[in-house]
């Protein structure tokens, strides 16, 4: 009788930890999750059809980015830093990525690109608490705008680069047998360089804008893995938004004035709050879904008078869907994943002013130009041509049993494919 009672009062100390930590996980939340932090991404007028594509590495690429709820695998490390405290052993893990040259749907051309998207080493203190460090890549874009024709014979051009690397460390730890708590803190740098112009030729460029600089952040991210049950797993994270600042200039050849000496200029990545669920139908087979909170925000240029943005969805909501599959055998097993992510389509233009027939300080002593010159014909054209997109995943694992696992992965997101390979080692 003792025993049984020592048993209740044991299993009640720890339903209400548990309970005490994800109180103490919603309260750290909260200001997270408020518009003043979580601040969305920039698009300014060469960016075009511009957003954040966090492609992952091998492993989150083959299942859509669908590992916020993930298990015992350290793929889910940077959705999730909670997984940490689950896995069963610590892990090396690389995995490095290849795309060709390709075109987008608006005529923009995609440079081909190859880099070690993901490496981290994921370390065991213990049965409760896990740390990791990693380096990612996250987002590597090296566009050349595609000409496109404008009033009165203009046309828009440029070229943009945009290359941001993450370096963090990570901690993790169980409360009790189905809760975990995990924190992340990553330093997050943008390296930037954007070219935009207006031209009529044979007369020198109306406008000219540039942008260039590198920043980095110190940027936080917290998770939240509860077990419902043998079969369930329930995954929560929320990635703060980060806002580096470069400097932009403005300049008129055709009128030989400059317009912008140079202006403070924000890049912002998007807040993302990620909800997702693993249900294992079987011992071989599992299935996945996760819905992402995306909180983003426009900003005003501030270089002229009539200027306009590509605005982008304030709040957008992105499901993903994935399945996995399990073969084992005595000495090798195999896993085969896919999945799929819904992107929605871009917001329509914005018209922040209409130009003034004579900004005071700007054509002051010059006769201005036509007000048509400065309008974003383009722009309305090439979100007319957007449409919602899905992006795919799928792949396989070889799984050996001193620890050894290689994998490979297909992207396709609609704008290009690229294909992924990967190994890590558990120990």
């Amino acid at each position: 009788m003792a025993t049984a009672v020592t048993t209740r009062e044991s299993c009640g100390r720890q339903r209400k930890a548990s309970l005490n930590s994800a109180l103490r996980l919603a309260f750290v939340l909260a200001p997270c999750l408020s518009p003043a932090v979580a601040r969305g991404q920039t698009n300014d007028v060469y960016f075009r059809a511009w957003r954040w594509n966090d492609d992952g590495g091998v492993r989150a690429s083959a299942v859509a980015g669908a590992t916020v709820a993930l298990t015992d695998d350290a793929a889910g490390l940077t959705a999730n830093p909670s997984v940490l405290a689950t896995l069963s052993r610590s892990e090396l893990s690389l995995s490095i990525g290849t795309s060709r040259a390709t075109r987008t749907i608006i005529g923009d051309a995609l440079a081909a690109r190859t880099s070690v998207d993901e490496l981290s080493a994921a370390v065991r203190l213990g049965p409760h608490i896990g740390v990791a460090v990693f380096r990612r890549e996250p987002q590597s874009r090296r566009v050349e705008l595609a000409p496109m024709a404008a009033v009165n014979g203009a046309r828009d051009e440029g070229s943009l680069s945009a290359v941001t690397t993450d370096v963090g460390v990570a901690l993790a730890r169980t409360f009790g047998p189905h809760l975990a708590l995990g924190l992340a803190v990553t330093r997050s740098h943008l390296a930037f360089a954007a070219q935009y112009q207006r031209v009529t030729p044979p007369l020198p460029a109306v406008l000219e804008v540039g942008a260039a600089g590198g920043a980095q952040h110190l940027v936080p991210s917290l998770g939240m893995s509860l077990s419902l049950g043998r079969r369930a797993q329930l995954g929560l994270s929320h990635r703060v938004g980060v806002s580096w600042q470069i400097q932009r200039v403005a300049t008129s050849p055709l009128l030989a004035l400059t317009l912008d000496a140079g202006t403070p200029m924000r890049i912002v990545r998007p807040a993302i709050t990620s909800l997702g669920m693993r249900l294992s139908l079987s011992r071989k087979l599992a299935l996945v879904s996760q819905i992402d909170y995306l909180l983003s925000a426009t900003a005003a240029p501030g270089v002229l008078e009539g200027y306009r943005e590509l605005s982008v969805p304030r709040r957008t909501w992105e499901p993903h869907a994935a399945m996995e599959l399990a073969l084992p055998s005595r000495s090798v097993s195999l896993l085969l994943r896919s999945g799929i992510h819904w992107i929605p389509r871009p917001a329509s233009v914005e018209s922040l002013t209409s130009p003034p027939a004579s900004p005071a300080g700007v054509w002051a002593w010059a006769p201005p130009p036509p007000a048509a010159l400065f309008e974003r014909e383009p722009e309305d054209a090439v979100l007319r041509r957007l449409d919602a997109r899905c992006s795919f995943g799928a792949g396989l694992a070889l799984v050996t049993r001193p620890g050894w696992r290689f994998d490979l992965a297909l992207r396709a997101d609609g704008e290009r494919t690229a294909l992924l390979a990967g190994a890590s080692w558990r120990f």
